[in-house]
């Protein structure tokens, strides 16, 4: 209860083996929807729901349940054939549920649109809001070129996000001097604004931070005023404001102003 404290529903989850919820979320219907990290070959799985076939000790589940933990509304597994722990999770707007996960271990499944097929030491996946389908699998490292291996590159807990749009922030560990090289398709492509560049091999460790995008939350409509030509968002009539349109994933645009007026612009 958020006025007392008090306690309003709990519930166990899981089988006898070693088991973690490492990651909790509520969906738009109040939906609470764990990620569950388990060694167990019994963990329930909902019919249809996806699985992948490989052998490996251990899984991540996503599991929904009600709002009063009383149901059990769905529930996933995914296997990995390395020590597979999850770093970050989100479900979007649309139920979607996006996992990042690092030490995955080979034959990780890929989808059509794949960032990386090598394996690698990051794991990046997504369900769809009925966790039926797989709609995205990609290894992401620096091996993204297929040059080299896995380097061991790893991340620690609280230092990874995955925001309601399905984009993944991540700063971990980095024992290899050829991340941006991999990423960007060759070091001719890097950016040449970027804060951080190729460090040396033989420097260690040092701390790398990236974005990815999944691209998988559908349109999201969204505006702003012009900060430039409106830097206050109010004023007396008759005020005119310039609309910047910040929507992702649009095809069409549709605007209306509520006076009678529409507007089919993008911006």
């Amino acid at each position: 209860n958020e006025v007392n404290g008090a306690l309003l529903s709990s519930t166990y989850v899981g089988t006898t083996a070693v088991e973690q919820i490492s990651h909790v979320q509520v969906d738009v219907d109040q939906n609470i929807v764990a990620l569950v990290r388990t060694t167990s070959n019994d963990y329930p799985v909902s019919q249809g729901a996806y699985t992948n076939v490989l052998a490996g000790t251990n899984k991540l589940a996503i599991h929904k349940f009600n709002a009063t933990l009383t149901t059990s509304i769905r529930s996933s597994l995914m296997t990995g054939s390395g020590t597979f722990f999850p770093s970050a999770f989100v479900v979007d707007l649309c139920g979607n549920a996006y996992v990042a996960t690092m030490a995955p271990g080979a034959n990780m499944p890929p989808t059509a649109d794949a960032f990386q097929l090598f394996q690698d030491d990051f794991y990046l996946y997504a369900l769809d809001r009925t966790f039926n389908e797989l709609i995205f699998g990609s290894y992401f490292g620096d091996n993204a070129l297929g040059t080299g291996s896995s380097s061991n590159d790893h991340c620690h807990m609280g230092v990874n996000r995955l925001d309601p749009q399905g984009i993944v922030y991540h700063s971990i560990c980095n024992n290899s001097g050829s991340w941006l090289s991999a990423v960007y398709g060759g070091a001719a492509n890097i950016p040449a604004n970027l804060i951080g560049r190729e460090k040396p091999q033989n420097y260690g460790q040092d701390i790398l931070t990236f974005k990815f995008n999944f691209d998988k939350t559908g349109v999201s409509a969204t505006f702003d005023p012009d900060r430039q030509l409106n830097p206050i968002d109010s004023g007396c009539i008759p005020y005119t404001v310039v609309f910047q349109n910040t929507s992702q994933q649009a095809r069409r645009f549709f605007w209306d102003f509520g006076d009678g007026n529409t507007s089919t612009q993008m911006s």
